[in-house]
């Protein structure tokens, strides 16, 4: 849990890259197409990353790791999204 890569990487994966995409919301996008984009791009790692990385001979703890953070913080950045959405609608 002290592997600041893990942390960055979440932070990147659940935070970062879906607010990028809240400028499309100046755009002409239909609300719902931009709320589903970035709930989507908010979503936790896949458990099955860390099947790749054994398969692939990868560090399997590091790939877990990553899949149990972003999981566990999920469950905080989802909400999160979902009212920086509706403050934006």
């Amino acid at each position: 849990m002290k592997n600041i890569y893990i942390w960055k990487a979440v932070m990147l994966k659940l935070l970062i890259i879906p607010l990028l995409l809240t400028p499309f919301a100046a755009f002409s996008v239909p609300f719902s197409f931009l709320m589903i984009a970035v709930l989507t791009a908010g979503m936790p790692s896949a458990p099955t990353m860390s099947l790749y990385a054994q398969k692939f001979g990868a560090d399997t703890q590091f790939a877990s790791l990553g899949v149990m953070v972003s999981s566990l913080l999920g469950v905080l950045t989802i909400p999160l999204l979902y009212v920086v959405l509706q403050l934006i609608h």
